[in-house]
This record gives structure tokens, C-alpha cells and sequence, in this order.
């Protein structure tokens, strides 16, 4: 007996000596690629560091975990082995320096300034791991550190509520046990470049455009489930796991898409673990959103879901439809063997504009789990995007454990959005005045819970924004339960503006390359609203359906005959006249702009954009917008398209200056001392931007929707003369 005591005191002595596993950051890296890591309940829990407001208010920037010696400004202070796993920020001077300084070296491994980042930063230069898009710079790129991590910026004269802000949330997670890492380097990063060559090349292919999606299974079981009917689409037996599904459906109505429940029930329970509106759970609240995230989305007719699904004794799956409608679709399921992790969940809830003074429950759990993301909506009746400061928190076992900055700050974008978006883990798939669904999907920053979890939004600042919220929720349970859903009262919230943000609406739809779904919008818009402009709708859906490639040219030019105004002769030029081009103006300042040195259009109505056609030769061109000082809202749009599609419009790469001398307006003038508008301020939100909401319906499509609106970012102190936005081009 003593010897063998003995034995095992010696192999626990070598268990404790034994130099921990050095894991390789290739290994760190295929957890961006990797679905299935969103199921499992052992993953180390990811943690929350912010700039949130401590008093509880509204000001949440400039809030720091303390200062250096030297008086910088302390972002993050952590302890390893560890990993961060995404960092946000927002508002930060451009020119001062974030640091990184790793495993207690006296000089930063990384240093870098926002307007580095922009022209490319190693290892930061791997787009869309790490972006500036939407207001704001983010990356996903895992940032290992050996012992420590001491993340700081330089003070800019950060002050509570005031300027200059610097907005920041930063997401690690530790190593499990006998685990340690090599500290990142711009080195390290390089010796494993091919595999980020190759992520990145998968976060790309999720490109959240309207086309094919690879690896899923083909939809081929036929059914029909008639108004008030339930259908059974699929049961099997485990050990096993749902790998992806898809279900193959024209509809497009919004009463369909709400009223028709996917349900799904584990191991025989009566209750259903998903019980969700079918169009909300692939990411269509209120509309058909034809893109596509890494676990949910709509291609062509086709829904499909990636969330891995796990079950030990048996799987249903079925469709209720409480719609108007009797629904045909085809089905498809990828199943095989066991996979660690956990019972796939999915929960609806709402909450209505009038419900002030309580926030938005967005999931409400007990047991062991972990939660795996969510889709929001937001309505507001405020007539303004002040719902947005909705701060997100989560409690975890009775603890808050995250603390947000704010509602589009959890969506990895800032200053209440751009324009419409997607990307893998996060996006905006609607956005309008003043209404928004967004997404966000925690594969790489692990939230998990031992025995409860709750995760909620503030109906804005003191939860008093008048906003309806709506939302499912993904998460996972060590074992099966009723989903957390509240299915009793599924009226999409009322809109009030929603009849004047049309062209808002369109121009979304083509962002995504959804044509069939901008033709579907308008059907919908032109029953529900017997809009006076009924002729140029009709016109712009036969544009869509002559690009989306459903009749061909002579059928289209045969259409056009019947329209006899300004808009349709111009069509017909552009389709029929070689070398035409169509360009449009849009600004709400006083604006001209020029071609090749010749005034071509005058613009300045914020509610009507103006057109003309032109010949363009093969060559190089040059188009100059110029535009007088106006407060903000300021915006100037220009876009350029020839039959063969979209060929130039007003980017962030555009040049521009502030009162410049000279023959601006020639192809030949010197404007290398120009500076490119950038993305950050330079691109504007829209347009139009608030207040401003309307637009005239037009029939041109794809080419506002193709550019941003600018506004300049070089100095203008004076407020007096004119700012000139200039591009030079090639037509081939």
C-alpha cells in the first residue's frame, strides 16, 4: 500500500512539473472558422473590459482603467496566459498612439494611431478580421499574450463629458488550465500569414451578398402546410447533431414570414427548445433579407441555418402555420455524428414603445448554458435615433458580467450606423428612419453560465426612448427546456414614416445585390400605400427585373415604350445609345457638378436628386462636385452608371479641398496636394441623414445605392466659399 502511495505522489509531482502546452497561434486562428466551437459549454469564458459610464449615465467614453507613470491612459491591464479576442473603438483622436505592450516590456511590440490602421497596420491589415467600417474600427484577430497585456492610448485630454471622446470595449478570454501561448507579434502573425490569407478568404466568401452559398444541404423533401396547419419537416434519432438545414420558400409576405413558427423539440420533450417567427430566426424581420451571416441567412428562395445543433436521443423538426397562407416549400437537413456541446435554443421577445421605464429582456435562462448571440429590432416612435444609446448588460449566476456603450456599439459599428451591412459575426441587415434590425454572434467571445443568465438593452437613456423592441435569441443548454419566448402578441411594431423612407428601403435592397426583394418591397409598398408615383414604381421594378436578368433586352426596351416621361427617355438612351452614361447628383446644399471641365448638372434639393445622360468615351475622365458650407447635415452624392452597370460614384478615396485655386474642374490639373475624404466623418450616414427623410422615387437602379454621400474632413474655419470633391477615372 505504502508503495503505492508512494507511485502516485511521484506521478502527481510529474503532473505538476510538466511544462504547460504551448498552443500554436494557427490553432488560435481556426476558432474564427470553426461553427461548431458556438456549441460547445467548456470553452473559457470570454470578458468584458469597457469605456461604459460608472455614475450610470449616458457618458460612456473616457472612461479608463487609470494612467501610467508617464500619463497614458490605461485601456486594458490583464493578466495571462491569455487571448484577446476583439477590440472595439470609436472617437479616438486619429493621430494618437494605442500601445500594446506585452509581458512587462518596457517598450510597446505594437504601436499604431487610427489613421495608421487605415492605410494598413500589421498584423491589423487583414480586412474583414479587422476593419474601419461603420464609424469605428474593430478586429477579431486573436491577440495572445504569454504573462501580460497592457493595452494604453495617449491622453488627449480625455475628460468626463467632454471632447475629444475615445469610446473603446475590448473582449478577452483567459487559457484553460496547463495551456500557455506565444505573446503575438507582427513575426508571429507573419509566419502564419497564408492561414489568415485563408480566413480571411472564408470571412469573404460570407460576403452577405445575394449569391450562392457552398456546403449546404440541398432542400428536396416537398411539402405543403395549409393555413392553421402543422407540419413535421424532419425527426431523427442521435447520439447525433444537426449539422445545417434549409428551407426552400418564395414567400415573402411580412404576415408569412411572422406567422409562420419553426419549432424544434430535443429527446422527446413536449416543449419546444426553438419556438421562433420562421422569418425572424434567418435574420427577416418584417422583410426577406436575401444576404447571409456565418450561421443564418436568405439566398435566392432558400433559408438556411449553420448553428450546429447536438442531441442524444432524438430531434423534431416542425413548421406551425398560424398564417393566412397555405405555404410550399422543399426541406433540407445535414446531419451526422455526435459533436460536443450543447441543446441548440432560440427564444422571441417583444416589448412595445409604450413599456418605458423597463428595459428590453432579450433572453432569459437557467442551468448551465451559454449564449450564443441575438437579432434585434428597434421601431421608434421618438422620430429619431436616440434608441440606439440602448446600453446592452448581462447577468451571469446573479452577477453583471457586461456592461455595454451602447446599442450599435454592440454591433460593431458606431454613431447610429451608416448604411445597411453584413458581415460573418455581426451586421445591419435594415436600416431606415428610424427603424433597425442588427445581429451579433459570440463564436469567438465565449459568454457561458453555470446555474442562470440574463441578457437585456435599456430603452435608452433613464429608459425612456418610445421604441418597440423585438429580438431571438441563440444560446445553448447542458440540457433541453421550453425556449424563452413570448409568442402571444407578434404585430410588427407601427411605423409612421415607413411610407416616406421608400427610397431608403430600395436603395438597402440593392446594397445587398437583392433584386428579387426590391421588386417584392415594391409590390408590397405600391398595394399597401396606392402611392401617387404608382407609374415610376412600375418603371423601376421592370429596370430590376431587365438587371436581375427575368426578360430580356428587347422586352425590356418593349416596356419602356409605355412610359413617356424625362426618366424613362433617359433609360432608353442609356440601354440603347453607345458610349451613354447616366449620372445623378445628390446634395442638400447648393452644388454644381462638372465633367471633363463642363458644368454638367446643378443640385441642391435634399428630397429630389438630379439627373442627366452624357456620352463618355473610352479614356480618362475627371468629375469635380462642388459645394458651398453648410451646417451639419451636409452631404454631396454622385454617381456614375453605363449599361453595363455601375462605373464610378463618391467614395471615401475621392480627393477633395477647401476653397482650392486653380482649374479644378480640368482633367489635367495637379491635385496631388489633396487630401482623400477617408472614411472617418468624411462618409455620411445615408444619405438622406435626419431630419431629412424623403426622397423622390426614381427609376435608376444601382446607382445611388452603389456610393456613399460625403461631407469634407479637411479644416474650414472660415465657413465661407466652397468645398470641390474630385475623382479621375478610366472608362475602357
Amino acid at each position: 500500500m505504502k508503495n503505492r502511495l508512494t507511485a502516485l505522489f511521484l506521478l502527481l509531482m510529474l503532473a505538476a512539473c510538466k511544462p504547460p502546452e504551448t498552443v500554436p497561434y494557427t490553432k488560435l486562428l481556426g476558432g474564427l472558422t470553426n461553427p461548431a466551437l458556438i456549441a460547445r459549454l467548456d470553452a473559457e469564458p470570454a470578458q468584458m473590459i469597457c469605456s461604459y459610464d460608472r455614475t450610470g449615465a449616458n457618458e460612456d467614453y473616457n472612461h479608463f482603467q487609470g494612467k501610467t507613470k508617464d500619463g497614458q491612459c490605461i485601456l486594458a491591464d490583464l493578466k495571462g496566459p491569455g487571448m484577446v479576442s476583439r477590440f472595439w473603438f470609436t472617437g479616438i483622436q486619429t493621430d494618437k498612439k494605442i500601445r500594446f505592450y506585452f509581458d512587462g516590456e518596457k517598450t510597446p511590440r505594437l504601436e499604431f494611431s487610427r489613421d495608421d490602421l487605415r492605410v494598413g497596420f500589421p498584423p491589423f491589415d487583414v480586412p474583414p478580421l479587422s476593419v474601419d467600417e461603420q464609424n469605428c474600427w474593430h478586429t477579431f484577430l486573436p491577440v495572445p499574450f504569454r504573462k501580460r497585456l497592457l493595452i494604453t492610448t495617449e491622453d488627449a485630454g480625455y475628460q468626463y463629458g467632454r471632447n475629444p471622446k475615445m469610446f473603446y470595449q475590448l473582449n478577452w478570454n483567459k487559457l484553460p488550465a496547463g495551456q500557455t501561448v506565444e505573446s503575438l507579434s507582427p513575426s508571429l502573425a507573419s509566419a502564419d500569414r497564408a492561414r489568415l490569407e485563408e480566413i480571411t478568404k472564408v470571412w469573404n466568401d460570407v460576403n452577405c451578398r445575394a449569391g450562392m452559398v457552398a456546403d449546404l444541404p440541398a432542400a428536396e423533401k416537398r411539402t405543403i402546410v395549409s393555413a392553421g396547419q402543422t407540419a413535421e419537416l424532419w425527426s431523427g434519432q442521435g447520439p447525433a447533431a444537426v449539422q445545417a438545414f434549409t428551407i426552400d420558400s418564395a414567400m415573402h409576405d411580412p404576415d408569412a414570414l411572422r406567422n409562420v413558427l419553426l419549432k424544434i423539440y430535443w429527446d422527446g420533450n413536449t416543449e419546444p427548445s426553438v419556438a421562433v417567427p420562421l422569418g425572424d430566426f434567418f435574420g427577416s424581420v418584417w422583410q426577406r433579407w436575401r444576404a447571409q451571416s456565418m450561421f443564418f441567412g436568405s439566398v435566392g428562395n432558400t433559408f438556411f441555418c449553420r448553428f450546429p445543433m447536438p442531441f442524444q436521443k432524438s430531434a423534431r423538426f416542425v413548421l406551425e402555420n398560424q398564417s393566412a397562407q397555405t405555404l410550399a416549400l422543399k426541406f433540407g437537413i445535414a446531419s451526422g455524428p455526435l459533436i460536443e456541446g450543447g441543446y441548440f435554443h432560440a427564444g422571441w421577445r417583444s416589448s412595445g414603445a409604450h413599456e418605458t421605464g423597463t428595459p428590453h429582456t432579450v433572453l432569459k435562462a437557467a442551468g448551465r448554458g451559454r449564449y450564443a448571440g441575438c437579432i434585434l429590432s428597434v421601431v421608434s416612435a421618438d422620430r429619431s435615433f436616440w434608441a440606439l444609446e440602448s446600453d446592452e448588460s448581462m447577468m451571469t449566476d446573479g452577477k453583471k458580467t457586461w456592461q455595454g456603450t451602447g446599442l450599435e456599439d454592440y454591433f460593431n459599428a458606431g454613431w447610429y450606423y451608416q448604411n445597411v451591412f453584413a458581415r460573418p459575426l455581426h451586421g445591419l441587415p435594415v436600416k431606415a428612419p428610424f427603424r433597425t434590425v442588427q445581429y451579433r454572434l459570440h463564436l469567438t467571445e465565449p459568454v457561458l453560465f453555470d446555474q442562470n443568465f440574463k441578457m437585456e438593452f435599456e430603452r435608452g437613456p433613464d429608459q425612456a426612448s418610445h421604441a418597440a423592441y423585438e429580438s431571438v435569441s441563440f444560446y445553448y443548454l447542458n440540457q433541453p427546456q421550453a425556449a424563452d419566448s413570448r409568442l402571444e402578441n407578434r404585430a410588427a411594431p407601427v411605423d409612421a414614416l415607413q411610407q416616406y423612407t421608400l427610397m431608403t428601403d430600395l436603395w438597402n435592397f440593392e446594397r445587398f445585390g437583392d433584386l428579387q426583394g426590391e421588386m417584392d418591397y415594391i409590390n408590397w409598398y405600391s398595394k399597401r400605400f396606392k402611392p401617387p408615383f404608382k407609374d415610376t414604381l412600375d418603371l423601376r421594378r421592370l429596370v430590376c427585373q431587365y438587371e436581375a436578368g427575368q426578360i430580356l433586352q428587347q422586352q425590356f426596351l418593349n416596356g419602356l415604350t409605355s412610359f413617356t416621361n424625362a426618366q424613362a427617355a433617359a433609360l432608353g438612351k442609356l440601354y440603347t445609345a453607345e458610349d451613354t452614361a447616366l449620372i445623378q447628383l445628390y446634395c442638400n446644399m447648393p452644388s454644381e457638378l462638372y465633367l471633363d471641365g463642363k458644368r454638367i448638372l446643378r443640385g441642391g434639393d435634399p428630397k429630389q436628386p438630379v439627373f442627366t445622360t452624357v456620352e463618355l468615351k473610352k479614356g480618362r475622365h475627371v468629375l469635380a462636385a462642388v459645394s458651398g458650407w453648410q451646417e451639419y447635415p451636409k452631404w454631396t452624392q454622385v454617381a456614375v452608371r453605363t449599361a453595363g452597370g455601375f462605373l464610378i460614384g463618391t467614395s471615401e478615396h475621392w480627393k477633395h479641398a477647401v476653397n482650392p485655386s486653380g482649374n479644378w474642374a480640368a482633367l489635367d490639373y495637379d491635385d496631388s496636394a489633396w487630401r482623400p475624404v477617408g472614411p472617418r466623418g468624411g462618409r455620411v450616414k445615408g444619405p438622406p441623414e435626419e431630419p431629412y427623410i424623403w426622397v423622390q422615387p426614381d427609376p435608376f437602379v444601382n446607382t445611388l445605392s452603389q456610393t456613399s454621400g460625403l461631407r469634407p474632413t479637411v479644416p474650414w474655419g472660415s465657413k465661407k466659399g466652397r468645398v470641390v470633391y474630385r475623382a479621375v477615372f478610366e472608362v475602357k
